[in-house]
């Protein structure tokens, strides 16, 4: 009887390790390697796809003004696709092109049927057009949405610090607190973006709150402490409120 050589029977034993490997995969796995596969065969042949990668390529070549052209053209096609708009809405606002930005922004919005995220879209756009009633109702809006949860009010809250709106976002949180009973809500996620915008006296009372319900968390939040400048006004200012909180 002739022998198998060696390497030809570890190569046997892993075609057949392969082949039942395959025949336990899962039904539903393998139907939707099938369908993404589908998905991306779509995408090839889609123009509106092939439009949107050949305005990609425009803009990373720095053809700016060709690329606009393209994104414009693609958003009234399909206003709706989060994919197609947010690359047009960063350029809008580099160039500070803001009423158009408007437009196309509200018709983001109504194709999405005014759901929560081309609401902050939407928010963000009134924020930088300085257009405080308007980002003012939009922001007391989704606050008071009693369908949204607390992932979503964080989100909110997000947005109108990152935009400079401490005072605002800072009483609205206060207000979300207590109608939900949680004092310390968010006030970890609080702390950290007070101390990214040098507010340390906000931030100091924020982890002092998270304390409250966690000291178990104290060296936490001492080494955020020990990470802030070596500055004489913020080392009085922060030991003033300790000093107050006792």
């Amino acid at each position: 009887m002739k022998k198998i050589p060696l390497m030809n029977k570890f190569f046997t034993l892993f075609i057949l390790s392969v082949l039942i490997a395959q025949s336990q995969v899962p039904t539903g796995i393998l139907e939707e390697i099938k369908k993404n596969s589908n998905s991306i065969k779509k995408a090839k042949n889609d123009p509106l796809e092939k439009q949107f990668l050949h305005a990609k390529s425009l803009e990373r070549t720095g053809l700016y003004e060709e690329a606009i052209m393209l994104y414009k053209e693609i958003n009234n096609k399909n206003p709706g696709n989060s994919r197609y708009f947010q690359p047009m809405k960063k350029y809008l606002r580099q160039i500070e092109s803001w009423d158009t930005l408007l437009v196309y922004t509200e018709k983001y919005v109504k194709a999405r049927n005014e759901d929560f995220t081309s609401q902050l879209d939407l928010l963000d756009i009134y924020l930088w057009m300085k257009k405080e009633s308007l980002w003012k109702q939009i922001s007391f809006d989704l606050l008071e949405n009693e369908s949204l949860n607390n992932k979503s009010i964080k989100n909110v809250i997000r947005h109108l610090i990152n935009n400079g709106k401490y005072d605002f976002a800072y009483e609205r949180l206060i207000e979300y607190r207590k109608k939900i009973a949680e004092k310390d809500f968010y006030s970890m996620e609080m702390a950290m973006l007070f101390g990214m915008q040098m507010l340390f006296d906000k931030a100091t009372m924020e982890y002092l709150l998270f304390l409250e319900s966690h000291p178990n968390k104290f060296q936490t939040v001492s080494d955020r402490f020990m990470a802030y400048p070596d500055n004489p006004e913020i080392i009085n200012t922060i030991s003033a409120i300790l000093l107050k909180s006792h």
